[in-house]
């Protein structure tokens, strides 16, 4: 992960990996030591070079510990709601 400070904003390049990229992606946000949660400012911009994703929070002036922070994701299936879509 890089991180830019600049004009009471940080920008963070980081790259995901693995299932449900779209959800760890969308679900992020930064947290100080009080538990001050900052949430990004625009959305998420996709950058060039396998799944690397930029975003900016502002009114980060004062913060010197930040804690990236996102949910966690427990997904389960219900096998009896299972359906087939033929496709032909």
């Amino acid at each position: 992960m890089d991180e830019k400070r600049e004009n009471n904003q940080i920008t963070l390049t980081y790259e995901v990996s693995g299932a449900r990229i779209f959800d760890q992606v969308q679900h992020l946000w930064l947290e100080d030591g009080k538990g001050n949660r900052y949430d990004k400012e625009n959305g998420t911009i996709r950058r060039e070079g396998g799944n690397r994703y930029q975003v900016t929070f502002s009114n980060i002036s004062d913060v010197d510990t930040l804690y990236v922070c996102t949910y966690q994701l427990n997904v389960h299936y219900l096998k009896e709601l299972e359906v087939t879509v033929d496709m032909a």
